[in-house]
């Protein structure tokens, strides 16, 4: 550290990392620390969980600290003998005060690997690299490192001194380091590089193409690309999981392995779509979300909650926006589009809680609730990424509506990129509806307020909307106990909402147990809510028959329909407990999408949908 003339010196490190809501407390995993001064040790004590501070008397010293790291996720840090990730938040400490002139870091490989770093210095980090991993035979291959940081000096495996401007930038930079397969494309002449470690059975050159367009796709939105130098998309495959990050120049992924699986061209999976959409959001914050922002996160407090009831703004939009661009690039198409739309809206008309929280309500404690969620989290809140969705949806459709197709929400996004974006202005909490206004010339501020401030239903805004554009939208009871929704079925008539096709509904979430059906969750005003069911229940026996997960619906749809109710046994902890099941149809809430019959001779609905999906 450096001479600062101060008697003590503080060193801070964050409590959470921007795009991740939630107090993470990450030095809780620093389990050693000293300092010292010319080889002696000097004196320190602990302010706080998250605070030290270190008695330097105005002069520089050096600190040693060990950091557990075992967070394979995309906020922490991890490191094994095959792997390494992390974000600077959960490493760096931060000297306060800062006194502003920068900061440089020295990412050294490990010592084994330093023999072979030689032999392959003429090798650029920029080619696309073989599998280093075939299974049970591991070839001797040296770790490489990728991370946006600026270099200043690094060998060919990227190991080396890389420097920041500020803290905010050095924290911002995840490194990835290992034997990752790395493949490279450009946008607008900039090199973007896919760099993916684990194990994988996937065809990285269709991944490479299909992101390509993606990108491009939103470059076109916005008119330029905000990095010059460079962009990586940094994914770790495991057995399960996902997520993503954002970052200034990249992005941190992680998703399971079989969600990669070479694609069928002809019909992609559900996964490899949720892949790509993934990939579409986290690129998008690019522009939206790391620098289009609401004023509270320009420069965010990060030992403590930062509150906003715009996260709607940074997270909607950009799930709006993410599988959008999917259809706009043709990478799916648009049956393909309405499917993943239409299991959105199943999503956020499956639970109770978007009768109970705002969008803004939503936004605001993202911190406590959405990032906290519980076993009644479906009866108590809604997403702000998918009610945020649905709602920039509505806001689009309505301007392309009262514009004559003039105008549309891509319009409010390039306002907002050049004059909040660019500027580095935050957006103040009460703005969205002059920004919207001063973009299209159209007042929206009444229905605005209705669908961020308030629980007011969507259903009709949605039909009429959807309808505007060619597309039809309907509800209609589940007919499996965890019915998605989707596109419907081509020839399968009209949806019909009173269509209780299907077995008896439960209204719970749950997984496979070994004596039957755990309880993950019970619906509101549901067959199990009715019966007394609770979160931790094991489901036995229905109507004297034991329960099996993998085929419950099956088994569900077996019962005498004309019985008002079955007896349904169950272990609650370690008593064994009888309950009185209703035998009903769940309420509408699967959402079903279509294309409208007139829609092919109707011009205006198709210059609408084409002009909205960007389709010739």
């Amino acid at each position: 550290m450096p001479e600062n003339g101060l008697e003590w010196t503080e060193l801070h490190l964050p409590n959470w990392l921007p795009g991740s809501y939630k107090i993470r407390d990450f030095a809780r995993n620093i389990l050693e620390f000293a300092a010292f001064q010319a080889d002696a040790p000097c004196p320190w004590e602990k302010l706080d969980k998250h605070r030290w501070r270190v008695r330097n008397r105005g002069l520089g010293f050096g600190l040693v600290y060990l950091v557990y790291a075992f967070d394979l996720s995309v906020r922490g840090a991890h490191l094994d003998d095959s792997h390494g990730f992390f974000n600077g938040s959960s490493l760096f400490l931060q000297p306060w005060p800062d006194d502003g002139r920068g900061y440089e870091v020295d990412l050294i490989p490990p010592r084994d690997n330093l023999a072979a770093s030689a032999e392959r210095e003429d090798e650029t980090p920029l080619e696309p690299r073989g599998t280093r991993d075939s299974g049970l035979g591991t070839r001797k291959v040296p770790w490489q490192l990728l991370t946006g940081l600026p270099a200043l000096h690094t060998d060919a495996q990227g190991f080396g001194r890389y420097a920041a401007d500020s803290y905010s930038q050095l924290i911002d930079h995840p490194v990835e380091m290992g034997q990752p397969e790395v493949c490279l494309f450009s946008v607008q002449g900039v090199p973007h590089r896919l760099a993916v470690s684990g194990r994988h059975f996937a065809d990285l050159k269709a991944i490479s193409q299909a992101l390509r367009a993606i990108c491009t796709c939103h470059v076109e939105l916005f008119g330029e690309l905000p990095v010059e130098d460079q962009y990586l998309f940094l994914l770790q495959l495991v057995g399960q999981g996902y997520g993503g990050l954002e970052h200034r120049n990249s992005t941190s992924l992680i998703c399971a392995r079989s969600d990669l699986e070479k694609p069928d061209p002809a019909k992609l999976s559900d996964k490899y779509r949720q892949f790509l959409a993934l990939c579409s959001h986290e690129y998008f914050h690019l522009w939206n979300g790391k620098r289009i922002c609401p004023q509270a996160y320009l420069q965010p407090d990060l030992s403590r909650e930062v509150h906003s009831q715009l996260l709607w703004l940074v997270e909607g939009v950009t799930s709006y926006y993410d599988e959008l661009a999917l259809v706009r690039a043709g990478v799916i198409p648009l049956s393909d589009y309405l499917d993943m739309l239409a299991k959105n809206l199943t999503r956020y008309f499956r639970g109770k809680g978007r009768q109970r929280q705002s969008l803004a309500e939503s936004s605001f404690d993202a911190w406590t609730k959405f990032y906290q969620q519980d076993e009644n989290a479906a009866n108590a809140i809604v997403s702000y990424y998918v009610k945020g969705g649905i709602v920039v949806m509505l806001i689009d459709l309505s301007l392309r509506r009262l514009s004559d197709g003039e105008y549309s929400f891509d319009d409010v996004m390039r306002h907002l990129w050049h004059n909040f974006g660019k500027t580095g202005i935050g957006v103040a909490e009460q703005a969205m509806a002059g920004i919207i206004e001063q973009a299209s010339g159209i007042d929206l501020a009444e229905e605005l307020h209705r669908w961020t401030q308030t629980t007011a239903p969507l259903e009709q805004d949605l039909a009429d909307l959807l309808a505007d554009v060619g597309v039809g939208f309907a509800l209609r009871p589940p007919r499996q106990q965890q019915d998605p929704g989707g596109l419907r079925p081509v020839g399968s008539g009209s949806p019909d909402s009173t269509d209780a096709s299907g077995p008896p509904w439960l209204g719970i979430g749950f997984k496979p147990h070994p004596q039957g059906v755990e309880v993950l969750l019970v619906h509101e005003d549901s067959p199990a809510a009715e019966a007394g069911l609770a979160a931790g229940d094991l489901l036995l026996a229905i109507d004297g028959l034991r329960l099996d997960a993998a085929n419950l619906d099956q088994q569900l749809s077996r019962l005498v329909t004309d019985q008002a109710s079955v007896p349904l046994h169950l272990f609650r902890g370690d008593q064994l407990l009888q309950r009185s099941l209703p035998l009903r149809p769940g309420s509408p809430q699967c959402a079903e999408l279509w294309l409208l019959a007139d829609a092919d001779t109707h011009t205006q609905q198709q210059e609408r949908r084409r002009a909205w999906l960007h389709q010739n």
